[in-house]
């Protein structure tokens, strides 16, 4: 489930898609069958030929989505129970899918939080030692006698000005 939205995708599409006519598509989308014809061609429709004819793939999150266009709404829509049970599957579907990345990123954020309190631990510790202080300030104090203790320090321009 780390892979964002493409694991919800996937779970919708695997509940709630259904072959359905070419009439029965149009009727869905609540667009023309010429219109479900030419998405079919451009290939934004999924669709297979049979003896009959065209099988399309719709799913209850496009019928839905079309659905909620007012646009595509005649208003003489019945709802039928089968399209009902298809929204609530995909809703479920959905809803378990974000919660199992919920559950996923909570995991993250506690290893997070136990490894940040980890290295407040050892930084704690290692601020506590005196032989880290000792050794800091002995480094201090060789970097002034190889600078010269009182000779400001040497202009960088001043190399290539001889």
């Amino acid at each position: 489930m780390q892979d964002g939205n493409g694991a919800v995708g996937d779970a919708v599409d695997a509940v709630a898609t259904r072959q359905v006519s070419v009439p029965e598509a149009a009727r869905l989308l609540g667009i023309s069958e010429r219109a479900v014809r030419w998405r079919i061609q451009a290939g934004t429709l999924t669709a297979q030929r049979d003896r009959v004819g065209w099988r399309v793939a719709v799913s209850a999150v496009d019928a839905t989505a079309a659905r909620g266009n007012p646009a595509a709404d005649d208003g003489n829509r019945a709802v039928d129970g089968a399209t009902v049970a298809a929204e609530l599957a995909v809703a479920r579907a959905v809803l378990a899918a974000v919660e199992a990345e919920r559950d996923h990123l909570r995991g993250l954020v506690e290893r997070g939080d136990q490894e940040r309190a980890e290295l407040r631990r050892l930084l704690a510790a290692a601020l506590q030692r005196p032989a880290l202080a000792a050794l800091t300030a002995g480094a201090d104090e060789a970097h002034a006698t190889t600078t010269g203790a009182g000779a400001p320090p040497r202009r960088w321009w001043r190399f290539w000005r001889r």
